[in-house]
Parts: structure tokens; C-alpha cells; sequence
């Protein structure tokens, strides 16, 4: 295993699971600041708007989470509930809508008045609609990470921290891998290197893109409007930009960030929700 991040710390608690030995090879150590498992907290979606294929996907990874917290004694995720906000006619949205009726997701669609009386922390306008995906919720990336790689050593996988990975060399035998003074022949390799991908296969330097995406807390007005249970976590269509957040975690906070989805427009302001100002942000990296 060549990176034991938010991908690589899963499959390899999955594959030593089904008695397969395994070594991980981290060039930090299992949660570590710089790569995509990051920022105290990640929304997690079902009813999925980029292919209704991804949901007997997702349906295994919220099973496998909840695994994984039954076998460690770790909150990981929170089942709070997605809910996805954007103009009735968004192609995205009609999107969401169709993989939770393929797979029969519990799920219900909410026209503006609707949304806004269940869901008054949001700013709804006329034209709007909302699709609330029960299975959806909040996971706690960190301490994932962290708990996958201690229980993958607790049941013999071993995991080399520190430990740089300066070439993968696959042959019709096997595959070998250098790192540092270390050579290990191994039968077959996983790379989830997420950002580094390009370094350790040069290959694919050009198919894995690094991008930098800031992440902001915002003071909450009322903090018990926004814990889970009452305030799920959620995406919103404004104007061309992706904006999404998560419940409050720490009881005072709201996280929310923005992508662009299309071509970069202001955010209207009258569609924000009832929060202060930014306390804190960090940076991190995805690929």
C-alpha cells in the first residue's frame, strides 16, 4: 500500500480483514495535515448527482464506516442527513432526485415554501427546491483516518511511517518498490498516493491535478439551530458556485466553503444563512 491517507488507511484495514498480510507505506503518518483527509469534517452523500452508478458504492462505504465504528468504539460519522438546494430546474438536482428514486433511498423533495418552514436556517427564493437524502450525513476524517491504520495494525498489517516512496516498479512477476535504503518485492501494489499520485507513477502527473480549497468557520448566531439533528448537512447551486457545510461540531461553529461548478459568479447574498463572521481557516489539498 503506497500512501496510507483517507483512501489508503481503509484498504488496508479492509485487505489484512480478509487475512491478506499487507504493508503500508506513509511518507508522513496516518492523518497528517497536507493531503485530502482533512478539516475536522467531510459531508457524505448518497443520492448522488454526478451518476446514479455511484450508489451501491456509497451504500457499501456507509456500511463499512459504521463497521469500522462498532469495531473501534469511535464516533466517525453522523447520520444528520444531506440536503441539496438548488433552482427546481437544475440539472443537478433533478440528478440527485433520480438516484434516490433508482434505489429507493428514503429520501423527500421540497418545493420552496416547503424547504424554508422545515429548514429556516437557509434562505430559500421563489423557484428553488430542496432534496433532503436521509442516508447522507458527516464524516469525521481525521479521526477515520487515524482509526482504520491503528485497528489495520491491530490485526497484523504493518505500517511504515516516515517513509518515502521514490519509485514502483512492476515486472511479470511482481512489483518491486524503493524507498529510501528500504526495496520491498511485493505480488501486487495499491497506489493512493492522492497528491503525490504523479510523483510515484509518472504516468498519471498529468490525470491527478492537485488543487488548493479553503475551508472557513463561521460564528453561529444560534449554535443549537445548527447541531446535527436540526441542520443537516448540505450543498447549494448559487449563481454558478457549489457552496456546501456541515452541522455545527464544536457547539459555537459552521463550516462552509465553496467550490465553482461552473463558471465562477458572486453569491447572492440574500441565499446565505444566519450566521456572523469567519473565525478560522485552513488549507488543504485534494486530487
Amino acid at each position: 500500500m503506497v500512501g496510507v491517507g483517507s483512501v489508503g488507511t481503509m484498504a488496508l484495514w479492509r485487505t489484512v480483514a480478509r487475512g491478506v498480510p499487507v504493508i503500508g507505506l506513509e511518507q508522513f503518518n496516518p492523518g497528517h495535515t497536507r493531503g485530502a483527509a482533512g478539516g475536522e469534517s467531510r459531508v457524505f452523500r448518497v443520492a448522488y448527482h454526478e451518476g446514479s452508478y455511484y450508489v451501491p458504492l456509497l451504500l457499501r462505504a456507509r456500511e463499512a464506516w459504521q463497521e469500522l465504528e462498532r469495531v473501534s468504539g469511535r464516533k466517525l460519522f453522523d447520520p444528520c442527513g444531506y440536503l441539496e438546494i438548488a433552482p427546481s430546474d437544475d440539472a443537478k438536482l433533478a440528478k440527485t432526485l433520480e438516484a434516490a428514486r433508482t434505489y429507493g433511498l428514503d429520501h423527500h423533495y421540497l418545493d420552496a415554501r416547503m424547504a424554508q418552514a422545515r429548514y429556516p436556517q437557509h434562505r430559500f427564493r421563489a423557484g428553488d427546491a430542496a432534496i433532503i437524502d436521509h442516508s447522507g450525513g458527516v464524516l469525521f476524517p481525521e479521526r477515520a483516518v487515524e482509526t482504520a491504520a491503528s485497528h489495520a495494525e491491530e490485526l497484523g498489517a504493518r505500517l511504515l511511517r516516515g517513509t518515502r516512496v521514490e519509485a514502483i516498479e512492476p515486472d511479470d512477476d511482481g512489483v518491486t518498490i524503493i524507498a529510501g535504503a528500504h526495496r520491498f518485492r511485493v505480488r501486487s501494489v495499491i497506489v493512493s498516493a492522492g497528491s503525490w499520485t504523479g510523483a510515484v507513477c509518472p504516468e498519471l502527473r498529468q490525470a491527478v491535478v492537485p488543487r488548493r480549497l479553503s475551508l472557513t468557520w463561521f460564528a453561529a448566531l444560534e449554535p443549537s439551530d445548527f447541531r446535527p439533528g436540526v441542520f443537516p448537512a448540505f450543498g447549494r447551486t448559487i449563481n454558478g458556485v457549489f457552496v456546501y457545510g456541515v452541522p455545527t461540531i464544536d457547539g459555537k461553529t459552521v463550516k462552509v466553503a465553496a467550490t465553482s461548478i461552473d463558471e465562477p459568479g458572486p453569491i447572492d447574498p440574500t441565499c446565505s444563512t444566519r450566521l456572523s463572521r469567519p473565525t478560522s481557516s485552513m488549507l488543504f489539498l485534494v486530487s
